[in-house]
């Protein structure tokens, strides 16, 4: 005949702390979470502001005007620029594709004129090339495969 002393009539008793312990758990990270995202911590950040740029010298109007002049006699600039390119062709799919940094440099010539040469970094193989003469663009893409190799030629006007 077995032992009937050894086994358990009922299961053990179920502490109320083992199932709200969890719960509270739960939910208090739940709440911080949520807190978390409205912005109720960190709220207020200090933020340089430059100062305020006072008049460094006074002038009159002659050298105002010989000032002007000069600046109005550059014809063209030419500079170094970074270029990050971003797709946004399946934006209201909320699709968005990013591309690696490229150089570049620009020559800017009055009146309207624009020269700009894209080139893969640390090679310097050219990539693309632009101009635009104030009325019309030009563009011819050098680089990837076959289906991005090509010369395209636009207009200017955005149009309504």
């Amino acid at each position: 005949m077995p032992n009937l002393s050894a086994v358990p009539l009922a299961a053990p008793p179920v502490h109320r702390r083992t199932i709200v312990r969890p719960t509270l758990i739960l939910l208090l990270a739940i709440a911080v979470i949520a807190l978390g995202g409205c912005g109720i911590f960190n709220t207020h950040k200090k933020v340089a502001v430059a100062p305020l740029l006072t008049p460094l010298s006074d002038a009159n109007k002659a050298t105002l005007i010989a000032e002007i002049n000069r600046v109005a006699s550059v014809k063209s600039v030419h500079g170094k620029v970074d270029i990050l390119f971003e797709d946004t062709s399946f934006a209201d799919q909320g699709i968005s594709d990013k591309y690696r940094q490229a150089d570049g440099t620009i020559t800017v010539q009055r009146p309207g004129k624009i020269y700009l040469i894209i080139k893969v970094p640390f090679i310097a193989t050219d990539i693309a090339q632009m101009t635009s003469d104030g009325e019309t663009f030009r563009v011819a893409v050098l680089q990837g495969d076959e289906k991005y190799k090509r010369f395209v030629k636009g207009t200017n006007n955005a149009g309504p």
